[in-house]
């Protein structure tokens, strides 16, 4: 809020600010959530969920 008030343009913030959170998930996901891995693997859709998975954690 400090830099939108100061004048700095909004666009250029929220994509600095979307990349830092995009960031901090990924992170928290291949860190904090790695033991959640072997029952997401046998319970949710092979699809969407295996491609992410593979991306988060090869």
């Amino acid at each position: 809020m400090d830099r939108l008030r100061a004048g700095e343009d909004a666009i250029h913030v929220a994509r600095e600010v979307r990349g830092d959170v995009g960031l901090w998930l990924t992170n928290h996901i291949k860190r904090d959530d790695r033991h959640y891995v072997p029952y997401v693997k046998k319970t949710l859709d092979r699809g969407f969920v295996s491609r992410m998975l593979g991306k988060f954690f090869g």
